[in-house]
């Protein structure tokens, strides 16, 4: 009776340890899989989060490239934006809420100052076209003028015929400089928008002048064929001016504010980066 006893005691017993032990086989191979769980979601956050330090660096690049290729830089900044938006949606209901937040604080103006550049990119690139067909248009300008002043020494005008023609001479060089001066965006932009304004205009008068003739301003009408033909092929030159002077000088505030956003931009682009670098 007694071997019947110990045999049923040892049998349970070794059941019991049996259980115990595949109990905690099961919790091992549990947590083994939580552990792989939580790896690989690591390595997807780490992924994500290279992902946008890349693209935050990106954004800084784009921005400074809108100064000079405004439409280009601007659709590839719009595309990195809505890229980094998605990004760091990723990280919510996570246990990295805090890090993504403080990557949220850091990006909310950078994402303002760059939806300034995009907004502003048809007036950058409409006034670069006009600067670049100024700059290959203001040479042969001046020869015409200086042809038409040889023709008014030999001819018996008045004064302020020939030095009205002179005059153009002058105005389209700091046209010239004061539509950089505009694209620049700097502090001097409103004073050289101003001045272009008025220099433009002056400009449009005298070629108006010397077609017509203005008693105003003691400006006779050219006569003399050749004369005619470098004036009217001057004034043909300056359309790329004279039928935008308003839209040109109207273009300062908008480039002053692509400016301002461009140096926000690169203020915020390192503290944006320790925040990613801290999430990694």
């Amino acid at each position: 009776m007694s071997n019947i006893n110990n045999s049923g005691t040892s049998t349970f017993w070794i059941s019991a340890i049996t259980l115990g032990i595949l109990a905690c086989l099961g919790g091992v191979v549990y947590t083994f899989m939580m552990i792989q769980q939580e790896a690989g979601q690591e390595g997807e956050y780490r992924l994500i989060s290279n992902d946008m330090r890349l693209l935050s660096q990106d954004v800084f690049v784009k921005s400074r490239d809108t100064a000079s290729d405004a439409t280009s830089a601007a659709a590839e900044l719009d595309a990195d934006i809505e890229s980094f938006n998605i990004l760091l949606a990723q990280f919510n209901n996570t246990n990295l809420e805090s890090e993504a937040s403080a990557i949220a604080v850091q990006w909310q103006p950078v994402e303002s100052a760059a939806q300034t550049l995009i907004a502003t990119a048809p007036r950058i690139a409409f006034l670069h076209g006009v600067s670049r067909e100024l700059e290959e248009n203001i040479r042969p300008i001046q020869s015409e003028f200086a042809a038409v002043v040889d023709i008014l020494r030999d001819e018996r005008m008045s004064p302020d015929t020939s030095a009205a023609a002179q005059k153009t001479l002058w105005l389209t060089e700091r046209i010239a400089r004061n539509i950089d001066k505009i694209l620049a965006g700097g502090k001097d932009s409103q004073l050289a928008a101003d001045e272009f304004r008025s220099d433009a205009a002056s400009f449009v008068r005298i070629v108006d002048a010397l077609q017509k003739g203005n008693k105003v301003m003691g400006v006779q009408r050219l006569r003399d064929p050749d004369a005619v033909e470098s004036v009217d092929t001057a004034a043909q030159l300056f359309e790329v001016v004279s039928t935008s002077i308003d839209q040109i000088a109207f273009a300062s505030a908008e480039l002053r504010e692509a400016a301002t956003a461009r140096q926000t931009i690169s203020e915020f682009s390192t503290p944006l980066s320790d925040s990613i670098l801290a999430l990694l």
